[in-house]
Order: C-alpha cells, then structure tokens, then sequence
C-alpha cells in the first residue's frame, strides 16, 4: 500500500522523500480487558521501498508506537499522551518568561506580549491535545509569574484570582487547564458546516 502510494504521487508530478518517512505497526494486545498498542518487536517485519524515479531502495525509518514524533509543529504519538510536547512547549515559554523577566516592558507592552506571543504560542496545538492539568500547569506557571510582576502584581496570587474574569480582576490571565478544552469545543464547532463527519455528527 505505502509502494502503490509513492507511485502514485511520482506519477502524478509529487514524490515522497523515503528519508523523511516513517510508519508504525499497530498491533493491539489485550490486558485485563483493555486493547493496548504493542511495542516494537525485534522479530517485527521491515518496510523496504522503492523511489519511483530513480528505482533506489530505501529502509523507511519505523517508529515505536510511544515514540513521540514532530509532525505540524506538534509532538505526537499513536497512544495518544502529550508528554514530550509538553516538555517542549514548556521549555519554549520559559524561555519567553526570561526574556518578559528581563525586559524594560510596561504594563500596556506587557498585556501585548501575552496576547499576541504568549497565547498564540501556546493555544497553536491546545484544539489537537490532551495534556494533563499537571503538564499544562508546569508550561504556564513562570510564565504567568512573570506578566503578574510586570503588571505590578505580587506573582503569589493564587489562581484563582490570577485567572479570574477582567471585572474580577484586572490581570485576566488565561488558564491553559481551561483553554485547552475551550479550544477544542471551538474546533469542534468550526466543523459544522462543513464535509467532515465530525461537522455532520454535530448537526445530527
């Protein structure tokens, strides 16, 4: 099936770039009645292709199911946790806590940068995820840190009044815990409308 896409596409103008492929094997195994995907085996077959223009074979790389592996910006894998794409947004929005910690930024240039660098940055995967409340805590937490101490906040607030509404409370910071199901509610309805089952279910 991969060789008949590849000519395919060949055929049609496109090609693959076999070094840059992979593949996984889904194979489930059943314990205490739940399916759970199976790890690489080394008795597991090999994918060897051929480049439809120059007739070149090439060992296609084959990754484990849990292996995590960067694809649209987002780390995923086929068991479906987020771990190590929280491990890198984390160690990206601490690095923007640093730079927000030792900048001149005033209240207004502040708000700015949360709105047009912080969220974007973080809300980019949010529709397509399920990180844990821990992991989205641990992204979020210097750099919320951070803006309070720019804002002239004492940092030591508690969440609940960080994270509270604007009539509340003036910071009107974002909770990712929150925002990551708010964003996917919002990709889900954005479907409607369209050819996609998910956007027919909806309607249904």
């Amino acid at each position: 099936m991969a060789q008949t896409w590849e000519r395919l596409l060949n055929s049609s103008g496109g090609a693959l770039n076999l070094s840059k492929c992979f593949w996984s094997l889904q194979y489930w195994e059943w314990k205490n009645g739940r399916p759970i995907l199976r790890q690489t085996g080394k008795n597991d077959p090999a994918l060897v292709m051929y480049n439809g223009a120059s007739g070149k074979a090439a060992m296609v790389k084959r990754i484990d199911n849990h292996h995590a592996e960067k694809m649209l910006g987002v780390y995923s894998n086929f068991v479906g946790t987020f771990g190590v794409h929280a491990e890198v947004l984390k160690l990206k929005i601490d690095g923007m806590a640093a730079r927000l910690e030792s900048s001149k930024l005033r209240k207004l240039a502040t708000k700015q940068y949360y709105e047009l660098y912080y969220l974007p940055t973080t809300r980019y995967s949010l529709p397509i995820t399920s990180m844990t409340a821990v992991e989205l805590r641990g992204i979020q937490t210097k750099f919320k840190c951070a803006t309070l101490n720019k804002l002239g906040s004492p940092y030591t607030y508690p969440n609940r009044v960080t994270f509270a509404p604007k009539r509340v409370f003036r910071a009107n910071l974002v909770d990712l815990r929150i925002d990551q199901g708010v964003q996917q509610v919002k990709a889900f309805i954005d479907m409607v409308g369209t050819n996609q089952k998910a956007g027919t279910t909806l309607i249904i």
